[in-house]
């Protein structure tokens, strides 16, 4: 399964405030939007995803529903469904203009289309939204973005915004960065350079000139200087604080004296002014705080910037003076642990576990137990570490599955984990609706009792557990347990038989296990109903190369699965298997290797390593193989592709 992307993060934390619920239904309403309205929420609810997309984006129409547009948003993506993502997107867009991540999803359906045109007005839009957050949120979404889509239509589209635009200056700090990380220095310093020199006091450009600055002395002072005449941009202030706190005193001094030689008046001039210098730091942040007073975050801010700079007691100071006047402060709480966390001081060390146990902000909450427990685990308390994890019962399951991961690494690191984990076998047994319990059973299972062992959970198959039931298949595909994965999807299936997720799982793992014929069929029954959709053209192109028959077919299949998405890595190595396939060891070579730059995995890899050894890179091959077989020893396509070229290899590899 595809991790999940950053967008849909978001998504799943972000709500639309500004809209509220339908209590009331004006007697005027027409039909199409009372239509629109019960179709999409009763197909949502019975998770009737193929009819509750298209209703949800004509209800948010009809009822300018800004949720309903985000769910169909969420649906899309999840489905790779990028048209009417984009659809819906531009619905939540109209609906709610002020909310940047809904502009950011039609940025990124823009960008995935490669419709340039549209895209620079849209980039513009984002940059009115984001605004009000300042200009480093819209730079960090627009680099994000770029992550999903690839640098070529970005920055085409930057191009395209015009001077006379106020997001213009914005989107060219954006584009020097997507020009470095793409190893283009040449020409991110030809846009710095025209920067500094057309709006050399613009608050963007002088908190990049800042960032590239090796003398964080300088940039210090700069941003300084540059926040006292836009006080409005704290951010600037904020940075100047951190540039000078990172201008370690004992470093620059040394810096200095070096162009000196000691006993001369130079050198006493350069120690007093490194001395003077250093101080500084102080009076920056004096400055900053002065500018809010008794603002509790702000110390914090401070504080976190000591820590950066390890500078504990500093940190110590700043956080103590806040929880003296808000003992609740929970980022304050949550710092002083991190500080107190390696204290010799054994009682202190005590006092962080308290802590973080202390924590309940929602954004920090799973991050401090996570921190307890490993505090605990290292003293030997396994037994109060598994607890820490244990006592978010109320956490979503997601949140659930990655503290029992975090519990599955732990019992795995201490000598007494395997006894220990025998007694909350025993404990599970006696609650088995304990889902910490069950996933962390799932997670230490061993492959052969992965068949069985979902079955013990209880009300699996209801239709409130379905959040559950995916996390279960997420894991249960990690682990090349196929036959469990065609066991509960057609659990599932027997209750809703139209739910073509499952219908899709379903079918990969009958590809995982070599049923060809099944895993064809299946797909063949969702392109049949959604014949437009990338994934299940994926799919089947995939499979029937694999299998090598009707190549022809596969060919025109993965072609259109290319064009609806060109900078998707699973279709990228799909045409590389297939035209491995077709002996075109050339063109597979330069597909497979865009794909292991997309999307890098075991599967490419292997693919890769295939074509290495029908061109004679034996090394290159071998090398290659054996990574991904490391990876993922219990795949099954893997492992038939590494047996058909080398049985030898395979054999070596399987000992190992």
């Amino acid at each position: 399964m595809r991790a999940p992307s950053l967008l849909l993060l978001l998504l799943a934390l972000t709500s639309c405030a500004s809209q509220k619920a339908v209590n009331s239904i004006d007697p005027n309403t027409s039909t199409e939007a009372l239509r629109a309205k019960v179709v999409a929420d009763i197909a949502l609810a019975t998770q009737n995803y193929d009819v509750a997309l298209p209703k949800l984006i004509e209800k948010a129409q009809f009822w300018h529903d800004a949720e309903a547009a985000q769910t169909a948003v969420r649906i899309a993506e999840q489905r790779k469904d990028w048209i009417r993502s984009l659809q819906a997107a531009r619905v939540w867009a109209a609906i709610d203009p002020e909310n940047d991540l809904a502009h950011s999803v039609v940025v990124l359906g823009l960008a995935r289309s490669g419709q340039v045109d549209a895209l620079a007005p849209a980039l513009v839009r984002l940059w009115s939204a984001a605004r009000p957050k300042g200009f480093q949120r819209y730079i960090q979404i627009v680099l994000q973005l770029t992550e999903q889509t690839g640098n070529e239509v970005m920055l085409e589209a930057l191009r395209k915004i015009p001077t006379s635009s106020d997001a213009y200056v914005a989107s060219q700090v954006a584009m020097m960065e997507m020009l470095r990380k793409a190893g283009q220095d040449d020409a991110a310093v030809a846009i710095s350079k025209a920067l500094q020199q057309r709006y050399p006091d613009h608050p963007a450009v002088i908190l990049e000139r800042a960032y590239q600055t090796q003398n964080h002395l300088v940039a210090g002072r700069d941003l300084l200087k540059a926040f006292r005449k836009h006080p409005e941009h704290l951010v600037l202030g904020i940075e100047a604080c951190r540039q000078l706190l990172q201008a370690s005193p004992t470093d620059v001094i040394r810096a200095c004296l070096e162009q000196a030689k000691p006993g001369t008046r130079n050198h006493i001039v350069i120690t007093k002014g490194c001395l003077i210098a250093a101080d500084e730091r102080k009076q920056c942040l004096d400055e900053v705080m002065a500018k809010a007073p008794g603002n509790h975050d702000l110390l914090v801010m401070a504080a976190g910037m000591a820590l950066d700079n390890q500078n504990a007691p500093q940190a110590e100071r700043y956080l103590l003076q806040v929880l003296a006047e808000a003992p609740h402060h929970q980022q304050a709480r949550w710092l002083l642990a991190h500080v107190y966390r390696n204290s010799e001081d054994r009682y202190l060390k005590d006092f962080a576990v308290s802590l973080f146990d202390s924590i309940s902000t929602p954004s920090l909450v799973k991050s401090a137990r996570i921190a307890a427990a490993k505090m605990l685990a290292n003293d030997g308390y396994y037994q109060q570490a598994i607890s820490r994890l244990r006592s978010l019962k109320d956490a979503d399951p997601a949140t659930q599955l990655e503290l029992a991961r975090v519990a599955a690494k732990l019992l795995s690191e201490t000598p007494d984990g395997r006894q220990y984990k025998m007694a909350l076998d025993e404990e599970w047994q006696k609650q088995p609706d304990d889902l910490f319990l069950f996933l962390l059973a799932l997670t230490l299972a061993e492959h052969q009792e992965l068949t069985t062992i979902w079955r013990h959970y209880p009300g699996l198959l209801s239709p409130d557990q379905a959040p559950v039931r995916q996390l279960v298949l997420d894991i249960l595909m990690e682990k090349d347990a196929h036959e469990a994965v065609i066991a509960l999807t057609g659990q599932v299936l027997k209750h809703h038989p139209d739910n073509t997720l499952y219908q899709y799982e379903r079918a990969i793992a009958h590809f995982k296990l070599g049923h060809y014929t099944q895993a064809e069929q299946a797909l063949r029954t969702l392109l049949r109903k959604s014949p437009e959709d990338g994934t299940y053209l994926n799919a089947l192109g995939y499979i029937l190369a694999h299998a090598n028959k009707k190549l022809d077919e596969a060919e025109q299949l993965l072609h259109k699965a290319h064009s609806l998405n060109p900078k998707d890595g699973y279709v990228l190595d799909s045409l590389g298997w297939l035209y491995f396939r077709l002996k075109q060891y050339e063109k597979a070579e330069s597909y497979l290797k865009k794909a292991l730059k997309q999307d890098p995995n075991p599967i490419v890899e292997a693919h890769l390593a295939a074509v290495y050894w029908m061109t004679d890179r034996m090394d290159q091959a071998k090398k290659l193989f054996k990574k991904a077989y490391h990876a993922k020893p219990n795949d099954p396509v893997l492992r038939e592709i590494i047996r058909d070229l080398s049985p030898d290899l395979f054999n070596s590899l399987s000992k190992k």
